[in-house]
């Protein structure tokens, strides 16, 4: 039985994530322009080169966290009765209070998925969305987030993090910078975008169907109005 607050969220439910899907690839798209545009500069040397890849490799991939957070985010909104471990009985707050409780409920299950690997994070959507894995591939984003965080956190050389977290797609550069470069960087945009699409297509598409007609059913099924008269029946057009 879905909680009662949820049905504005799942009213507008497939509109949201159909919405951050078509954001987050265009935004990777934009940015492959922006990178394009100021490497094409007569200016562009190996001192802004240093600067620009490392900053490009981050803000790329903080869009696929982004998406991802915020189409889980859309999903628990939806769904309250999906949330795990939660501190709060949801159900059970006053309707004066329901939207803060769900919100820091939601916030703190957010907050410690963001810390997990990207295929974990990706599974733990996956299983909110249809109850089972992501069966595609993330082994190369799991690289390109694992050289992300080196340069974040390590000014580029790898060390033991990095071959743990890249695993058999680590790039072997003992006490070297690891390479990053226009090629490299373009590819791993292009593998966020399409996993992004994928991601939605084989999981986040089920939710297609949640739009006002179907909340509306809902609603009208766990009141009175059902034993007085079927949903169907009600509002169903009047022959002309």
């Amino acid at each position: 039985m879905p909680i009662i607050g949820s049905f504005g969220a799942r009213a507008c439910l497939a509109l949201r994530l159909d919405h951050k899907r078509k954001l987050a690839s265009d935004k990777l798209q934009h940015s492959k322009d922006y990178f394009a545009f100021v490497s094409s500069s007569p200016n562009y040397d190996d001192k802004i080169r240093a600067f620009h890849e490392p900053a490009y490799i981050g803000i790329a991939f903080g869009i696929l966290e982004a998406y991802l957070m915020d189409s889980a985010r859309v999903i628990l909104q939806a769904f309250p009765d999906k949330l795990r471990d939660s501190p709060h009985k949801v159900k059970d707050a006053l309707s004066s209070s329901y939207s803060s409780i769900l919100q820091d409920a939601i916030d703190k299950q957010l907050n410690e998925l963001g810390y997990k690997s990207i295929k974990d994070i990706i599974d733990t959507i996956s299983e909110l969305a249809c109850n089972k894995p992501y069966t595609g591939s993330v082994e190369d984003l799991e690289e390109f987030k694992a050289t992300r965080d080196i340069y974040t956190h390590n000014s580029g050389v790898p060390n033991e993090i990095y071959y743990k977290k890249a695993g058999a797609k680590a790039r072997r550069r003992e006490s070297q910078l690891l390479p990053l470069g226009e090629a490299y960087l373009m590819v791993g945009a292009d593998g966020i975008i399409s996993l992004i699409n994928d991601f939605y297509s084989t999981r986040l598409e089920r939710f297609s169907h949640y739009e006002k007609p179907v909340v509306l059913r809902e609603m009208w099924e766990l009141t009175c109005l059902c034993r007085v008269m079927p949903f169907d029946e009600a509002w169903s057009p009047l022959e002309s």
